[in-house]
């Protein structure tokens, strides 16, 4: 550490990132890398914008914005462009969070979250994950004394009704500025507890399947076998069916032979 540092940054704890190979024989998707080469449009565009490097780009980046806004149905300024994700999560932390505003995340989670609380002298929280490393949301409530509504509550039936008939994320927009926090962690929390309960009835579902028709290798082999099988009893058919058609032909050239026989006339073949 240099010794100009102040005291804080001395405190902080660096990020350490993943291992970076340098080898390039890789795709870090951990770095939202991309198997896929850029669009030869966007390498034209490049190289033309390259010349007017000795020039200070436009700080809003309006073009772009512009264009993005129009692409996702929203207006220019709900758009954000920064360096990164870590730039736009730094924001997040500096406009969300301070002194006053303390912050609770899991034990285990990006590396960053309190990297970013030091950074900007956030107090924050550490909320250990449960044996099976999923994140207990009660943790969360009970750091900001917040209760959770019964279920079987008036209010909690209400929300209910409404997340069960509203899934557009605009939807709940205007109850943040109105809801109180144990409001507004109790209406989040309704979601959550919906989207549980549909996917452990799947799960349910999925179970039942596999116990009465077995997992993906069973059925793909009773598939086969049910479409050979269909197959062989087609081609059955078929070869009965020739047969009999056979026979008929044979009786039709006897009868045939029999009638040209009482009429005196001779067959040519």
């Amino acid at each position: 550490m240099s010794r100009f540092f102040t005291k804080r940054l001395e405190k902080l704890t660096p990020y350490t990132p993943g291992e970076q190979p340098r080898d390039m024989q890789y795709i870090k998707l951990n770095t939202n890398e991309s198997p896929f080469p850029p669009s030869p449009a966007v390498v034209e565009a490049a190289k033309a914008e390259a010349g007017r490097l000795q020039l200070y780009s436009d700080p809003t980046c309006r073009e772009i914005t512009d264009k993005l806004a129009s692409l996702y149905g929203v207006s220019p300024e709900q758009v954000i462009l920064t360096n990164g994700s870590d730039e736009v999560l730094n924001f997040a932390f500096m406009a969300f969070a301070d002194e006053d505003h303390p912050l609770v995340f899991p034990a285990i989670t990006y590396g960053f979250y309190p990297v970013f609380a030091e950074l900007n002298r956030i107090p924050y929280t550490e909320v250990p994950l449960k044996e099976n490393f999923s994140v207990d949301y009660q943790d969360y409530l009970n750091t900001h004394h917040l209760p959770m509504w019964p279920a079987d509550s008036e209010r909690q039936q209400r929300l209910r009704e409404f997340c069960h008939s509203h899934n557009d994320s605009s939807d709940y927009a205007p109850f943040v500025v109105k809801m109180s926090d144990e409001e507004m962690a109790n209406l989040l929390l309704t979601p959550c507890h919906q989207t549980d309960k549909m996917m452990c009835s799947y799960i349910e579902k999925l179970e039942h399947r596999f116990v009465t028709e077995g997992g993906i290798k069973e059925r793909m082999y009773a598939a086969r076998t049910g479409y050979r099988q269909t197959v062989d009893a087609h081609v059955q058919a078929l070869e009965a069916e020739n047969q009999q058609l056979k026979t008929k032909v044979k009786a039709l050239e006897e009868e045939l032979k029999k009638a040209l026989e009482e009429l005196g006339i001779s067959r040519r073949c």
